[in-house]
């Protein structure tokens, strides 16, 4: 996805929606498959959940999910405070998808800085 404003929820929607069934099923299927194949509190991730990781993260940049904005600020303040580590396993079932992109993003781009996020 390629933006060129402020990535408001209008402009995350419309090319959310613009995802093929296709893609979605992919991308959910990924995502339904990694649930229960790690636990948050293990020490160190098994070989098949960092395969099954790295595997998201790859077709979440061939979809073009990844997006341009800055994600360390959206982290720090406003909404993205509510996405903490401390917080994110209540808050994140009650995001909305376009903050549930930004959060995607933000994870996928702090694991560049940081090993193991």
């Amino acid at each position: 996805m390629d933006f060129d404003g402020d990535h408001s929820d209008a402009d995350l929607s419309k090319a959310l929606n613009g995802l093929s069934t296709g893609a979605w099923g992919d991308l959910t299927g990924m995502i339904s498959r990694l649930s229960g194949t790690f636990s948050p509190k293990d020490s160190a991730l098994s070989e098949q959940a960092s395969m099954a990781i790295s595997d998201l993260v790859r077709r979440w940049y061939d979809h073009g999910l990844v997006i341009d904005y800055n994600w360390m600020d959206w982290g720090r303040s406003g909404k993205g405070r509510k996405f903490s580590a401390e917080k994110a396993v209540k808050a994140l079932p009650k995001a909305s998808a376009e903050d549930a992109l930004r959060l995607m993003t933000a994870l996928i781009r702090a694991e560049r800085f940081s090993d193991g996020v």
